[in-house]
């Protein structure tokens, strides 16, 4: 497991930025200080979420833009899993250490990792578990092949206590939502007519393609002023260029007539 605590060593830099909370400086986890994305696109914990919200407002201790509350609820807003992928991922490989089992009591060295159930799993553990029939299709790849976050990425579950462990599955594309929900938020408050159910997969899909082609045209244009900025270097060049010409050619004319003012001076 060298190889993998010798990457992220280079990146210990990363660590105050990505895997703490800007607000209580203490490091996301899965229970108490999950990951929380505000609008304004700042995270902090969901315990500083909960004890921010004040008269169903919080204010962001970044940019100290206010946000309303519906019913003082932290589930207003959204889990950052992506960043939960990546305290993990640091957390099991960063030590260096072996990583024991999560499922039996021997304590034995975990040798694979349940994606679906994000467990580690030693040798007869994963025997087990790829032999119960409702788990056969749990991907379960060994921890030597880890090598990257993704290999920790999570499943979006719902927030609202009422649904819990219910995956985010479907998109709610209506004017007034354009976010991910569980199937019971959709049956308790998405099924009005302005509302319209999209698979999550295909608009993921085209949300990226969408970014792909912003991104393509935002290229565009930093080429074009690139260009359009040497073309104004080359235009201040010349500029500088032809003042100094200009200049030198007046110092010129003006000697050239007090040359003759003097020689006409001294004629008379």
């Amino acid at each position: 497991m060298s190889e993998e605590v010798e990457g992220l060593d280079k990146c210990e830099g990363i660590n105050k930025e990505y895997l703490d909370c800007m607000q209580c400086k203490n490091q996301f986890d899965e229970d108490d200080r999950q990951p929380i994305v505000l609008p304004c696109l700042h995270t902090i914990c969901s315990s500083c979420v909960n004890n921010g919200i004040e008269e169903s407002q919080l204010s962001c201790p970044d940019c100290s833009r206010k946000y309303e509350v519906p019913d003082s609820s932290p589930n207003a807003f959204i889990v950052d899993y992506t960043r939960l992928d990546i305290v993990n991922f640091v957390n099991s490989f960063h030590q260096g250490k072996d990583i024991s089992c999560e499922n039996c009591e021997d304590g034995k060295i975990a040798a694979y990792r349940c994606q679906h159930c994000e467990t580690f799993l030693c040798t007869p553990c994963r025997k087990s578990h790829i032999n119960i029939r409702k788990l056969k299709h749990h991907k379960i790849i060994a921890i030597a092949d880890i090598k990257d976050v993704f290999d920790f990425k999570q499943e979006m579950l719902c927030t609202i206590l009422r649904h819990k462990d219910k995956p985010l599955d479907i998109y709610c594309a209506g004017e007034e939502c354009k976010k991910t929900v569980c199937s019971m938020c959709w049956m308790e408050d998405h099924s009005g007519n302005d509302h319209i159910r999209k698979d999550i997969t295909n608009q993921f899909e085209e949300e990226t393609n969408l970014l792909l082609t912003k991104e393509d045209v935002v290229n565009e244009k930093v080429v074009n002023l690139s260009r359009l900025q040497e073309w104004l270097n080359d235009e201040t060049d010349d500029v500088s260029r032809q003042t100094i010409k200009a200049e030198l050619e007046i110092a010129s004319f003006f000697n050239r007539c007090i040359h003759l003012l003097e020689k006409e001076k001294n004629f008379c």
